[in-house]
């Protein structure tokens, strides 16, 4: 068998491939530590929002419902509101580190980012369950509110681009 190089395309009958995983019934499905669900409930405290410097991704797509929210041009808004951090469009923030949305309350709440609406649903707050309780110790709306169930809280996960 001869090694294609990744310069090279890939031969028809490997682009036309589809892979298959042989499923082993006996290696038990991932325990997740919130397959019962966890309490959540956004409190609007801000913390999340506020103080330690951090970097909030904005989507061209989320630029244009923040600029048509404020009812501004998105290229003002660009300018006013967003820097570029690794080639991305990301928020700014003002010099004590809240985000530039951030005034007394998120003046963005109902457009905010993906990485805000799926706060504190990320990756690396449910990689187990110590995690979540370092999240939860800044976060007051963890424990609160309604049970996210399993499939709830994966989905999030999905949609969150942390």
């Amino acid at each position: 068998m001869r090694a294609i190089p990744l310069s090279s395309p890939m031969p028809a009958t490997v682009q036309n491939c589809t892979p298959t995983v042989a499923v082993d019934p006996t290696i038990p499905e991932p325990a997740y530590f919130f397959a019962d669900g966890v309490r959540f409930a956004c409190q609007r405290c801000g913390q999340c929002c506020t103080g330690g410097a951090g970097v909030v991704r904005v989507s061209p797509q989320e630029l244009a419902r923040i600029a048509l929210f404020l009812t501004m041009p998105e290229g003002t808004l660009a300018a006013r509101s967003c820097r570029l951090v690794d080639g991305e469009l990301a928020l700014k923030e003002k010099a004590n580190g809240d985000c530039i949305f951030h005034d007394g309350g998120c003046s963005i709440y109902p457009v905010r980012p993906a990485q805000c609406r799926t706060f504190p649903f990320w990756l690396k707050n449910l990689r187990n369950e110590q995690a979540w309780q370092d999240t939860a110790s800044g976060c007051p709306g963890i424990g609160q509110g309604e049970v996210h169930d399993l499939e709830r809280v994966l989905d999030q996960i999905g949609q969150s681009p942390v």
